[in-house]
């Protein structure tokens, strides 16, 4: 198992493994988006590549508001149903916290759905303490 930044190629895997969480995206629009990512400083975009197939990613980014400036958020996590269980999730998150840590952050901050109850024991066996219950919307435009 590999851990390694992202490539554009590597677009058909990720959007695999987030219709694993139910999520329905466009392959256009979504290897437009990997590509302009991949090419931004404030983020960044990890897979664990098991012999040329990626089984995980994590995707982070600067959180950059008026009140806090010095926190990496992740933005996504999401390690193939078949690799649960294997330190996956944990080596893709202290590879996150390796790059956070190389920019100046000083925090990590990661939401998850109620429903997700598992990624809750996850994060909690990994060191993050849960912070506070929000509900979150959102709104055509």
């Amino acid at each position: 198992m590999i851990i390694r930044k992202a490539l554009s190629c590597d677009v058909t895997d990720i959007i695999e493994l987030t219709g694993q969480l139910g999520y329905d995206v466009d392959t256009d629009s979504f290897r437009t988006v990997l590509e302009t990512i991949l090419k931004r400083s404030d983020h960044a975009v990890f897979v664990a590549d098991d012999n040329g197939g990626v089984v995980a990613y994590i995707h982070v980014l600067v959180k950059e508001l008026l009140i806090t400036t010095d926190t990496v958020e992740i933005g996504e996590l999401i390690v193939h149903e078949e690799y649960h269980r294997h330190g996956i999730g944990r080596q893709l998150v202290e590879i996150a916290e390796k790059w956070a840590g190389e920019k100046g952050l000083k925090k990590v901050l990661v939401g998850s759905s109620n429903t997700r109850t598992i990624s809750h024991l996850f994060y909690q066996q990994i060191g993050f303490c849960y912070w506070k219950e929000q509900k979150l919307y959102t709104k055509a435009l």
